[in-house]
């Protein structure tokens, strides 16, 4: 990219996502499944693994990738190992599919890694303990696996691509399964799910770093305003927006970790703000769910698979339509991106929005003001020629 000289008006600008998702059913899967697990590496969401043909479940280790510019799935290299009720994260343009169960053993320690590039599978040092209902997030370079519904619920591993080796981490502050987790900033948020007969409604939040220093790696956040099992959650703008799940009626998961007698599947979506450590309601999915997975591809969620079966191939897609609210605080002169007259390309994790919240994705870029969204924070940016 080139680079040239920009203002750089306020370092304390802010970018917050409005309570205003647009959802559109997209192309279906071709294999409908639930307990999935779903990932975006550049500008493809990845299905992986689940349960096919309802109760009793049929592990699978199909792959299915997503190309929202043509709306197409494609079906990939299988996982060497059939599961449902995985946890999936990326590191390095990898997707790392962790644990699981096959429906038959017990939870799995299975580790194995998967490169979009050249369509093919590694296996990779197992995990210590099995688990499934897990969460699995990136943080600081490595990856971080966390509960189970079966052995070791409250254990957390990190895994260390560079020795190839899992270590176990302070534990969590209770057992916990069947949550959305994420990574905001270097911190792993743990948002709904269940203890085995009750459902989990504080948020956790993990620091990774503070696991190194002797202290208190978690902190108790924000209850969930909506009690679930089986959400998930992706990431869109520094906010994580959780969705669907089951709620019982009577508030109690009756059946150990599954929860299945209400039937309450829910299409409700709620964001959590780990800067203000609030949460906001958010326009519902056109679908209600459980057992689905969320990804996120810039400013836009998708939401794929799920139960009961009537949903399991359903794929939507989200619009989260972002406000700016500004802050200004200070000006000064340094070198970012420029906003050229052609076209323009931003590296993974940085977006560009104009001043009413409008992504940009292509030129020409006329002068004006604009908003940087990048891992570091929001730059408001003013194009002067």
């Amino acid at each position: 990219m080139i680079m040239k000289k920009i203002v750089l008006i306020s370092l304390a600008v802010v970018m917050s996502a409005s309570a205003t998702i647009t959802w559109t059913h997209k192309a279906d899967l071709i294999v409908g499944r639930d307990g999935v697990g779903v990932a975006a590496v550049d500008s493809l969401i990845y299905c992986i693994g689940g349960w096919t043909g309802g109760y009793p479940w049929t592990a699978t280790d199909l792959v299915e990738a997503y190309n929202p510019a043509t709306n197409t799935w494609t079906i990939k290299s299988k996982m060497p190992t059939a599961r449902g009720f995985l946890a999936v994260c990326v590191l390095n343009g990898k997707i790392y599919a962790l644990g699981g169960w096959n429906g038959s053993s017990d939870t799995l320690r299975t580790a194995e890694v998967y490169d979009p590039l050249t369509d093919t599978w590694d296996t990779i040092a197992p995990m210590n303990d099995g688990k499934a209902g897990l969460g699995a997030e990136v943080a600081g370079g490595k990856i971080y696996v966390m509960g189970s519904f079966h052995g070791s619920r409250d254990v957390v591993e990190e895994y260390d691509p560079a020795t190839n080796t899992w270590t176990v981490k302070t534990s969590m502050p209770g057992a916990r399964s069947m949550f959305a987790s994420e990574a905001v900033n270097g911190r792993i948020y743990l948002l709904g799910g269940c203890n085995t007969h009750s459902y989990v409604v504080p948020t956790w939040e993990y620091d990774p770093a503070g696991d190194t220093t002797g202290g208190n790696p978690w902190q108790v956040k924000s209850d969930i305003p909506t009690i679930r099992n089986h959400p998930e959650a992706a990431v869109v703008a520094g906010k994580i927006y959780v969705c669907g799940g089951i709620n019982d009626s009577e508030g109690q998961i009756s059946i150990g970790y599954l929860g299945y007698r209400g039937r309450g599947e829910l299409a409700t979506v709620e964001a959590y703000d780990p800067a203000s450590d609030t949460w906001t309601d958010e326009t519902p999915m056109n679908f209600a769910r459980r057992e689905l997975d969320v990804a996120a591809l810039g400013d836009r969620l998708y939401a794929v698979a799920g139960w009961p079966a009537g949903v399991s191939r359903i794929n939507e897609e989200g619009l989260v339509e972002l406000e700016v609210s500004r802050r200004e605080s200070r000006s000064a002169r340094t070198r970012l991106p420029a906003i050229t007259n052609g076209p323009i390309r931003f590296d993974p994790g940085f977006r560009l929005y104009d001043a009413s919240g409008r992504r940009i994705q292509s030129g020409p870029i006329d002068p004006g003001v604009y908003f940087l969204v990048g891992e570091g924070g929001v730059h408001k940016i003013v194009k002067i020629r």
